[in-house]
């Protein structure tokens, strides 16, 4: 889903274009709901540990129960700052697998 919520920003020129694009919207909604969705399954301590799980499962609930009123703004500070730093620390894990 990070995979897909870049190549879904990259294709409308960015995060900000992609949240102003009806369609944009609802598919980074999407990524961002199911990157918690799947981070609500993490349960390995050490993960836990450097893994935001707590955030990203909170932001997915918000997203879940009000959908329409989730602030574009937090979606995009999520997708341009925290996104990227998720997927750099799930890289060094998977490096020291």
């Amino acid at each position: 889903m990070i995979d897909d919520s870049e190549e879904i920003a990259h294709r409308h020129g960015g995060v900000r274009s992609a949240m102003a694009d009806r369609e944009g919207f609802h598919a980074l909604m999407m990524c961002c709901l199911q990157i918690g969705e799947t981070m609500g399954k993490i349960t390995t301590p050490s993960y836990c540990e450097v893994l935001p799980v707590s955030l990203a499962t909170a932001l997915r609930n918000v997203i879940a129960h009000d959908y329409l009123g989730v602030s574009p703004e937090i979606i995009i500070d999520t997708l341009e700052i925290n996104i990227p730093e998720l997927k750099e620390k799930i890289e060094h894990i998977f490096e020291k697998l």
